[in-house]
């Protein structure tokens, strides 16, 4: 029996061993976690302990804090011990594109995940990531998959399961939802630029949808895993809030108009319905099977 039982060990810790390959055994860094923060001290320590639990240990964690006023710095500073996590706190708040930009600067693995602060990752978010981008071409610049959404309800938190979809054409970007999580190739970052802040909100709303057309439009394209790997959590002060839906509808009116004339007004056109906006193909026209012919210089997100 001890031997069988010694067996089955060395058997699991052989698995591991080939589970954790090539990010684990070499102990490199290949993924940097970026939360963007601001006042959000009462959900701040459940994102951190998220990345800190992890499966996969090729990681590193940096809290972008856009001048919070609240104790966020208090919230932080216990996990600064740990030398993968580091702090930066911005003199004043400029919205959550300035931050992930600020945490771009500071990225050097060669991968990026974006993790909002009132939410958190699944245990083993980032070790299946790194299963499916490491290998993959440079052309995949987004990895994501399922996500639960979570809602306080009668006092108990109850979730439901999302699914993702395969985001395939421009058109799609704009009305599909948002890929979660959103785990970058951080060269594609770079080279589109980071994220624009040249909208009326500085990019404030919608920095996500917008990241995704960016990086469509510049010819890239998105692996969809199917697994749950991240929890979103919905609460009275998320940015979606319904009285910030006249901000999503005017930063649309903007936006849209600015991508038909970048795509080709012969092509698309934008589609109404209720409060949704969104854009198809144009009377008669099919929509493209993939991203278009890399744009290098696009006016539009300088």
């Amino acid at each position: 029996m001890l031997k069988r039982a010694a067996r089955r060990e060395m058997t699991a810790s052989m698995g591991e061993a080939k589970l954790l390959r090539p990010w684990k055994a070499r102990e490199k860094k290949m993924v940097t976690v970026v939360i963007p923060t601001y006042n959000r001290e009462q959900y701040l320590q459940e994102a951190i302990d998220s990345v800190v639990v992890q499966t996969a240990a090729a990681w590193s964690l940096i809290i972008v804090d856009d001048a919070s006023t609240d104790a966020t710095p208090a919230v932080v500073d216990p996990y600064l011990k740990d030398k993968r996590i580091s702090y930066v706190r911005l003199d004043e708040n400029g919205g959550v594109s300035k931050a992930l930009n600020q945490g771009l600067e500071l990225v050097k693995t060669p991968f990026f995940l974006q993790l909002d602060s009132d939410d958190w990752l699944e245990k083993d978010a980032i070790e299946r990531l790194l299963e499916h981008a490491v290998g993959k071409p440079e052309d995949v610049a987004l990895f994501y998959g399922h996500w639960q959404v979570w809602r306080l309800i009668n006092g108990r938190w109850r979730s439901r399961l999302k699914r993702s979809l395969p985001i395939n054409s421009l058109c799609e970007c704009t009305f599909k939802p948002v890929p979660r999580p959103r785990f970058y190739r951080t060269a594609a970052l770079k080279e589109v630029g980071g994220w624009s802040t040249a909208d009326p909100f500085q990019g404030r709303y919608m920095e996500d949808r917008q990241m995704v057309i960016r990086l469509m439009e510049a010819g890239y394209s998105f692996c969809r895993l199917n697994r749950v790997l991240y929890n979103l959590r919905k609460h009275d002060d998320n940015q979606s809030r319904p009285e910030n839906l006249p901000k999503y509808r005017e930063l649309k009116e903007w936006l849209y108009p600015r991508l038909i004339e970048r795509w080709g007004e012969d092509k698309y056109m934008i589609k109404k319905r209720g409060q949704f906006a969104y854009i198809v193909p144009a009377r008669g026209k099919r929509a493209s099977p993939g991203p278009p012919a890399r744009l290098p210089n696009n006016p539009f997100f300088p």
